[in-house]
């Protein structure tokens, strides 16, 4: 769902055997593990402190390396940026009933 463990030469297969070692086998476990996943390994982490789609990207903690990289494709953040912008919108128009 997040692309977690997917590389740049083979992302279907290495992303899928990534979310198989971790038992996510259903949507709504590849959703709930992706998330703790990037919370432990992003947001939340306290040696890289990459709590936004910039600096998980770019790293900015460590600029000497491009080391601790979510992506790399270098307009990762924007693109992520514009589509949930995009859902954002469509999420504030629904209304439960």
């Amino acid at each position: 769902m997040f692309g977690i463990g997917a590389t740049d030469d083979n992302p279907n297969q290495v992303g899928a055997d990534f979310a198989a070692k971790q038992g996510w086998f259903t949507p709504e476990a590849a959703i709930l593990g992706g998330a703790k996943f990037i919370a432990q390994s992003y947001i939340n982490n306290a040696a890289y402190h990459q709590d936004t789609l910039y600096k998980m990207r770019w790293n900015p903690a460590n600029t000497q390396l491009a080391l601790h990289q979510y992506a790399t494709d270098i307009g990762w953040a924007v693109k992520q940026a514009r589509i949930i912008n995009y859902l954002w919108k469509i999420f504030r128009l629904y209304t439960a009933f």
